[in-house]
């Protein structure tokens, strides 16, 4: 047992180093932020696995391969459940989660790319290239679920593995039964992870820093006028008496 959680850290971290070499800009994961996740995909909670995601946005591809590597029977799930709240990163999430989980590539791509259907051939694209030996059936898999990108993922795909169009479609094609086996639990791994994301509450931006007051300059103060003083002309004023 002790050999077998040694073993599972292990390939936890490798995932975690892959996932951040796949984007060396991004910040890497905290510890105690891995931790939970970890422990929300081991438990199956594919809405705590999209929260932190969406807590932490710059690193959701990270969070989504952690997430895959500990629980794979769920990857697919996980993966489109952080790209639901983090769409922009979907084509690096499904790649880092095919990292974390290789022998679901397929059905990862066709998951991810149900939720983001305008980033089809960069999803097939960047699975396949993550999981070379995968990439017919992730073609015939992202086609089944997005036919009008075909062309598109088609060479997408022949540029991410160095290949001719041709040989993509003829390994399509050739996976097209495994290719319609894995949209199908794609379609409904992202009809899941939709819904558990759908119910996360947004991260709050940084309230922006209130503006420093500026003391205000006091006036010197003026000096006071001399006055005249008002005199009555209905007085009369005495006059002196001579002696």
């Amino acid at each position: 047992m002790k050999i077998r959680t040694l073993l599972l850290s292990l390939i936890l971290g490798l995932t975690a180093s892959l996932a951040f070499a796949a984007n060396p800009t991004a910040p890497a994961l905290s510890e105690d932020t891995a931790a939970k996740v970890r422990a929300a995909a081991q438990a199956g909670d594919t809405k705590g696995v999209a929260q932190l995601a969406s807590d932490n946005p710059t690193m959701a591809a990270q969070v989504a391969s952690i997430a895959a590597a500990a629980n794979p029977s769920q990857a697919a799930t996980f993966a489109a459940a952080v790209a639901s709240v983090a769409p922009a990163q979907a084509p690096q999430i499904a790649a880092a989660v095919s990292v974390a989980a290789p022998s679901q590539a397929a059905v990862v791509a066709a998951a991810v790319a149900t939720v983001a259907p305008a980033q089809a051939s960069q999803i097939a694209a960047s699975v396949s290239a993550a999981a070379p030996s995968q990439a017919g059936a992730v073609s015939a898999a992202v086609t089944a679920v997005a036919p009008t990108s075909a062309a598109a993922i088609v060479s997408a795909v022949a540029t991410a593995t160095n290949t001719s169009t041709a040989s993509v479609q003829a390994q399509t094609a050739a996976n097209a039964s495994a290719g319609q086996a894995a949209a199908a639990q794609g379609t409904a791994a992202a009809s899941n992870g939709a819904l558990a994301a759908s119910s996360v509450t947004p991260s709050m931006p940084a309230a922006p820093a209130a503006p420093t007051q500026q003391p205000t300059q006091q006036q010197p103060a003026q000096p006071a006028q001399p006055t005249t003083p008002t005199v009555d002309p209905t007085v009369t004023t005495p006059t002196s008496r001579a002696s």
